[in-house]
C-alpha cells in the first residue's frame, strides 16, 4: 500500500470502499434502510393512517425510504414527500395513489392535515393509505375525522435492530473480495449503549470511529471508549 493511499483513503486498508459511516446519497440511503423489526408482511395490512413518532434522529425518514422501497416492490402507487422548515402544507396530488409517505407532518396547518385526512375518511379515496412521520401525536386529529390508525413509536429501538443497521452499512461498503475490519462485540455494546436509538449520534460516532482505526484488526471497545469521552 503506497503513501498516498494510506494518507487519503485511511478506510481503504480496513476493506471497505470508502468509510462506511460516511453521509449517504440519497438513493444509498433508500437501498440501505430498514423496516422496523416487525414490519415484513404487514404492509397490505396497515390502517388507512400509520403515524411514525419519534425525537430527531430515530429514524422517521429511513422508515419511511424503507417503505418507499417495499411497496414499489409491490408494484403500488407510492408517494414520498418530505416537509421543509419553513413550509405549511404538503404538495402531491393523492388522485391514483395507493400509498403517501409524509415525512414531518407535524409541520402542516390544521387544515392542510384535514384535507389530508378526509382523502381518507370517506368515499373521496377509499384505498390510499396514509403513513406520516411527526414529532407529535396526531392521532386525535385522526380519530376525530373517524380515520382508523396505529402508532408507530421508534423511540426506543432493541440493540438487535442497531446491530442489524450496523452491518448492513459495512456489509454494503466492503471491497468485494477482501476482509474488513469489524468492531469487536464490547466495542459494539459499548456504542450502542452510548448512542441508543440516536441513528443520527450512532453514525456520527462510527464514522469517527472507522476515521481514526488505524489497524487491521478488529476495532476494540477501548478506542471507541476514548472517542466517546474526548467528544464529552
Amino acid at each position: 500500500m503506497t503513501d498516498l493511499v494510506r494518507a487519503y483513503f485511511p478506510s481503504w486498508r480496513l476493506g471497505y470502499r470508502c468509510n462506511p459511516f460516511r453521509a449517504l446519497t440519497r438513493e444509498e440511503w433508500y437501498e440501505l434502510a430498514l423496516l422496523p423489526e416487525g414490519w415484513q408482511g404487514r404492509l397490505e395490512s396497515l390502517p388507512a393512517l400509520t403515524l411514525i413518532l419519534g425525537e430527531q434522529g430515530s429514524g422517521k425518514t429511513s422508515t419511511l425510504m424503507a417503505l418507499q422501497r417495499e411497496y414499489n416492490e409491490l408494484d403500488l402507487q407510492v408517494a414520498y414527500e418530505y416537509i421543509p422548515p419553513g413550509s405549511n402544507h404538503f404538495k402531491h396530488h393523492l388522485r391514483d395513489l395507493h400509498v403517501f409517505l409524509l415525512d414531518e407532518a407535524q409541520r402542516l396547518t390544521k387544515r392542510s392535515l384535514q384535507s389530508l385526512l378526509v382523502h381518507t375518511a370517506g368515499s373521496t379515496h377509499p384505498e390510499l393509505h396514509l403513513i406520516l412521520s411527526s414529532h407529535s401525536n396526531l392521532t386525535q386529529s385522526a380519530a376525530n375525522l373517524g380515520v382508523t390508525s396505529m402508532t408507530l413509536s421508534l423511540d426506543e429501538s432493541s440493540p438487535s435492530f442497531i446491530k442489524k443497521l450496523i452491518e448492513r452499512r459495512l456489509e454494503f461498503f466492503e471491497r468485494t473480495g477482501h476482509t474488513s475490519v469489524r468492531l469487536t462485540p464490547k466495542a459494539e455494546n459499548l456504542v450502542i449503549s452510548h448512542c441508543g436509538s440516536n441513528l443520527r449520534l450512532l453514525e456520527k460516532l462510527l464514522y469517527e470511529v472507522y476515521q481514526t482505526w488505524n489497524s487491521e484488526n478488529s476495532i476494540t471497545a477501548m478506542h471507541v471508549r476514548g472517542l466517546i469521552e474526548d467528544d464529552g
